[in-house]
């Protein structure tokens, strides 16, 4: 079994999409933490190596460079947010599914910030989000588990959490308002 059919979700990614995902979760991990750059690298890079199933030590020293044509725009501080439990194409997608005001399914591994997503999505005015155990998955004998997906998922968008970089305590989540997001939604 190939490196693809074993972690499908690094199939479509290439070399400079997995880097720019390494620099932009440092960058968020150097924000929310304060930490020097060289760890946030360190830490970065073992996260995509969890979540692309890959080893990084060949890409490495690319991670280091200067990001060649790319304009670093300041991000809010939803946005860092977005960027500590999602990846660049999800926020992406994220984004484009509540513009155009689809539903949105959040599932993937215990701890990994579904929850707190939701919340604060809801919390400000989204409630087309949801998560394993937020809707009526089927009858009251099935088993809802963290990758419980909806019965009837047709209309709905899928995004899979891999692992939450910061846990967010009630004061922060409160402070995100829906000006916020929509400052975000429209940038």
């Amino acid at each position: 079994m190939s490196n693809n059919q074993k972690h499908p979700r690094c199939h479509a990614r290439t070399v400079a999409e997995i880097v720019q995902d390494i620099r932009i979760t440092a960058a968020a991990l150097r924000e929310i933490f304060g930490i020097e750059r060289h760890v946030a690298i360190n830490k970065a890079v073992c996260l995509a190596e969890e979540a692309y199933g890959l080893e990084m030590s060949a890409i490495k020293p690319v991670v280091y460079g200067p990001v060649k044509g790319v304009k670093h725009m300041e991000k809010s501080r939803f946005e860092v947010y977005l960027h500590s439990v999602l990846t660049e194409a999800q926020i992406g997608l994220l984004k484009e599914s509540l513009l155009a005001g689809r539903r949105i399914y959040f599932y993937g591994a215990e701890g990994t910030g579904k929850s707190m997503l939701c919340s604060i999505l809801r919390h400000n005015g989204f409630d087309g989000v949801f998560e394993p155990g937020s809707v009526v998955i089927g009858g009251s004998d099935d088993p809802i588990g963290p990758f419980t997906l909806p019965k009837n998922p047709r209309g709905v968008v899928l995004l899979e959490l891999y692992g939450l970089k910061k846990h967010l305590d009630l004061t922060e989540v409160l402070g995100f308002s829906r000006s916020d997001i929509v400052a975000w939604l429209t940038a």
